[in-house]
Parts: C-alpha cells; structure tokens; sequence
C-alpha cells in the first residue's frame, strides 16, 4: 500500500445540494467543497463523473493501491454508492 496519497473527487454542488435534499437536509456544498480543496491543494483531483472510466480507475488504484488493478472488484465498486459524512471530515480536521 502508498502511505500517505490521497486523491479529491470533485462534484458539482448543485449535485451534492440535490442529493441532500433528498436526503432531507439543507446542505451548503460549495461552501464545504471550497473549504476542503483549499486545505487539499496540491492533491490530485478527478471529477466524479470520471469514476466511470476504467482508465481513470486503474490510475487511481494503481496511484493509491500501488497494485495493479482488480478489475471485478472495479466493477463491484462501480455498483457501489459511497459516500464521504462531510461534517466529520471537517470537524476532524478543524474545519468547522
């Protein structure tokens, strides 16, 4: 496994917004968005709507990995819906 590499996936707000509400909340995505690139700088970053290209998967995997690419486990992850709990992530890092 790499230590220590980390990798941004960028979506559109008005995406996460609609998602929350959805989920029933109010949710200020690019305030949280702005906050969390401005303390990842530097990190590579990948639009979500990348993740469906393998090519971009196996850059990933390989890049945090360190293994080549598992490809029925790629598909089994691209069946998966997951999701980071934003709040906790800024409050573990101070952010909030």
């Amino acid at each position: 496994m790499n230590a220590d590499r980390y990798a941004v996936i960028v979506r559109d707000p008005a995406e996460i917004r609609a998602s929350a509400a959805r989920c029933g909340f109010d949710f200020n995505a690019e305030y949280y968005q702005q906050q969390m690139l401005d303390q990842l700088k530097g990190v590579p970053q990948f639009s979500y709507e990348s993740l469906g290209n393998k090519n971009i998967m196996r850059y990933l995997w390989y890049y945090l990995i360190g293994t080549q690419m598992d490809w029925e486990r790629a598909d089994q992850l691209m069946e998966m819906k997951i999701e980071r709990n934003v709040d906790l992530f800024l409050a573990n890092r101070g952010l909030t």
